[in-house]
């Protein structure tokens, strides 16, 4: 920022800037992914080993709300 003040050195502090974004995006649409993945494997889970309850509406509820009270899933 001193840079940018006494030598008005834009370039470098918005290429600064622009590089932490673009960091910040690439982590963000990492999680992002890993959470569908995990999203589509419990998904799958249920379905196979809990037929009878299995709904999207449930898997939806369960990764919307970290804490899910029975009532909330309760027929």
């Amino acid at each position: 920022m001193q840079e940018v003040r006494t030598e008005e050195n834009w370039e470098d502090w918005i290429i600064y800037i622009l590089t932490g974004i673009e960091e910040t995006a690439e982590e963000t649409l990492q999680i992002v992914k890993k959470i569908n993945a995990e999203v589509d494997t419990m998904s799958a889970e249920i379905k196979d080993k809990l037929p009878k309850i299995y709904s999207k509406e449930l898997i939806d509820l369960l990764f919307y709300e970290f804490y899910t009270k029975i009532a909330y899933i309760e027929y």
